[in-house]
C-alpha cells in the first residue's frame, strides 16, 4: 500500500490498554491522546514498567487498544486485525529496537534487504548496499550479526529501518544496549539520517538527554502520558 503522507502521521484519540489477571483487569495506559506532525521528531521518556513501550506498540499497530481509535498514516487501525494494521505500515514504518533484532543466520545486507524485498521491490539488494554504505557498513556486508559490534548492528537495523523510505520510524532504546560512546555515534547516526529523509521520528527511551533533542517531548509516569516541551 503507498499513502500520501497526511499532516499528522498518527493520531490517538483515548486509546487505553489493560490485561485481564485472575484477580481484576490491570491498567497498563490510561486513555491517552496524541497527534505527531509529519516530519517531526517525538519522544517518551519514562521509567521500566510506566507503560512506554505499550504505548509504543499501540502507536505503531503492532498491538490493539482496549478502547479509543488509532489512526496511523491517515488510515484507522484500532478496527483492523494484524495481517490488516501490517498492510498499512508495509513500506511505510520503520523500527529500530534496543535489542536489534536482526536475524542471526543473515548476513548484514540481507537484513537490511529483507523490508525492501518484502515489498516487492526489484533493487531490494541495491538499495541495502546504499544505505549500508550511507551508515559505514558496506565493507561488512558480508558479515552476519555475531561478527559484528553492537554499535555495528545498531547501525544496520537503522539502515533496516530506513531501506523503504518510510514516512515513520519508531526508535524503542535505540541505545540502550550500547556503552555511553557507541550510543551518542548511533543517536547521531539516527538523527542526521531522520533530517535527511525527512522522516517522522518517534524515539521511546528512558534517556533524558536523548529525549530532549526532539522538537516535542512527552513524558510516561504510571500509565499516564503527559507533554513536557517547554
Amino acid at each position: 500500500m503507498t499513502y500520501q503522507t497526511p499532516e499528522f502521521v498518527l493520531h490517538a484519540e483515548g486509546i487505553s490498554k489493560q490485561v485481564a489477571t485472575e484477580a481484576h483487569n490491570l491498567t497498563i495506559l490510561q486513555p491517552t491522546e496524541l497527534k505527531v506532525k509529519s516530519g517531526t521528531t517525538a519522544s517518551v521518556v519514562g521509567a521500566s514498567g510506566s507503560g512506554k513501550s505499550t504505548l509504543l506498540s499501540l502507536l505503531a499497530g503492532l498491538d490493539r487498544p482496549s478502547s479509543g481509535q488509532m489512526t496511523l498514516l491517515g488510515q484507522r487501525i484500532d478496527n483492523l486485525d494484524e495481517d490488516g494494521r501490517a498492510a498499512v505500515r508495509a513500506g511505510q514504518v520503520g523500527f529500530v529496537f534496543q535489542s536489534f533484532m536482526l536475524l542471526p543466520a543473515l548476513t548484514a545486507v540481507e537484513n537490511v534487504m529483507l523490508p525492501a524485498e518484502l515489498n516487492g521491490m526489484a533493487d531490494a539488494r541495491d538499495r541495502a548496499m546504499a544505505w549500508l554504505d550511507k551508515v559505514g557498513l558496506a565493507s561488512r556486508a558480508s558479515h552476519k550479526p555475531s561478527e559484528l559490534s553492537g554499535g555495528e548492528q545498531q547501525r544496520v537495523a537503522i539502515a533496516r529501518a530506513f531501506v523503504t523510505d518510510p514516512k515513520l520510524v519508531f526508535a524503542d532504546e535505540p541505545t540502550g544496549n550500547l556503552d555511553s560512546q557507541t550510543g551518542l555515534a548511533v543517536n547521531e547516526l539516527l538523527f542526521k539520517t531522520h533530517a535527511e529523509q525527512q522522516t517522522t521520528l518517534i524515539l521511546v527511551t528512558h534517556d533524558n538527554g536523548l529525549a530532549q533533542q526532539c522538537q516535542f517531548q512527552y513524558r510516561m509516569q504510571a500509565g499516564v502520558l503527559t507533554e513536557t516541551t517547554p
